[in-house]
């Protein structure tokens, strides 16, 4: 007699009823595959030409993950899709590749122990559907507790825009951002990806690796994103720019905008050879020579008070009839006109 095995299902609501049944088994582990589409993996593996296990093990989390797998135990089973193939049924990571990765590694450590041949896993039913694959990721590592990394995150946030086309207002409500936020990530991702790994026959494609954030810093400047809107080759000036290295780091892209303005800086730019950051440096030293506030806090602070002048409302006005808003404008004034004469008689 043949004991009958009862299956264990879970049920999970995603993007609303009916719910996904999931199945909660134990697989062997050699029948489960690493996904190397994963957003975590994505453009890294085509950018070295690593395998996924490779790429996981390249992160110091990954090695503590599995001492503590060793140690303690799985605590979250990983999510995989069954596939059918001509030798049996086999299964591919959809949530969980490090825990999976750690598993083999721990496999091939100890190949002898039983405790790592065998994976829990829970098994999504074959009826799940692009849009609610997008959703969980979602709701795990962009809105969830499990973060990826920003340029993880990033790309995530492209596939549900911009390759499964889903509404704005149900990616707002998965991954709780406001669209400006969304958009900003899709567009640095894009660039990134559509511009420039492929720019100059991919001369660049191999050095995607950390430079996300520089597409980032690219959309937080509005001056940036102005000319990118009005000048339909300047992502493509700007992606060469990081490829050649001429910007040191994705943070200096916030100086940029000042340095397309001043002639001489954008000369300096992009006419000295990029070997060890000096084409930025070049650029840095003229600016700071035409523009003070670009090394002196003070200036800077002298060209925020300007502003705020420029800005004052009617109710400012008011406020500088009292006493005490014409003593602070009487002091401003005071400390500046000192600060000119003994300038002027240097």
């Amino acid at each position: 007699m043949v004991e009958a095995v009862q299956l264990v299902f879970e049920d999970v609501m995603v993007g609303g009823p009916p719910p996904l049944q999931l199945e909660l088994a134990t697989v062997p582990l050699a029948a489960v595959a690493l996904d190397p589409n994963n957003p975590r993996l994505r453009y890294a593996k085509s950018a070295t030409g690593k395998s996924a296990f490779e790429l996981l093990f390249e992160e110091d989390d990954t090695k503590k993950l599995k001492e503590d797998i060793k140690r303690n135990g799985l605590f979250e089973r990983p999510f995989v899709r069954r596939t059918t193939l001509m030798n049996g049924v086999s299964y591919v990571a959809f949530e969980g590749n490090r825990r999976i990765a750690c598993y083999q590694q721990l496999n091939a450590e100890d190949p002898s122990n039983q405790l790592w041949q065998n994976i829990p896993v829970r098994i999504l039913p074959p009826s799940t559907t692009d849009r609610q694959l997008a959703l969980m990721l979602g709701q795990f590592h962009v809105a969830g507790k499990l973060k990826w990394n920003p340029h993880e995150r990033a790309g995530h946030i492209y596939q549900m825009a911009e390759v499964l086309k889903m509404p704005d207002d149900e990616i707002k409500l998965c991954l709780h951002m406001g669209k400006p936020a969304i958009d900003k990530a899709v567009a640095s991702y894009k660039m990134m990806m559509e511009v420039f790994i492929v720019i100059d026959g991919g001369s660049y494609k191999t050095d995607v690796e950390g430079k996300y954030s520089y597409f980032d810093e690219f959309f937080k400047q509005k001056d940036l994103r102005e000319k990118h809107r009005s000048d339909p080759h300047f992502a493509e000036d700007f992606c060469r720019w990081v490829g050649e290295q001429r910007i040191p780091t994705g943070a200096d892209v916030r100086r940029l905008a000042a340095i397309l303005r001043d002639g001489p800086a954008y000369r300096a730019f992009v006419s000295t050879a990029p070997d060890n950051g000096q084409a930025w440096q070049a650029a840095i030293n003229s600016l700071e020579l035409s523009d003070v506030s670009q090394k002196s806090d003070f200036f800077k602070k002298v060209k925020l008070l300007i502003k705020a002048a420029g800005d004052a409302t009617m109710g400012d006005v008011s406020d500088a009839q009292k006493p005490a808003g014409r003593q602070l404008i009487r002091d401003a004034k005071a400390r500046l006109d000192t600060i000119l004469k003994q300038a002027e008689h240097a």
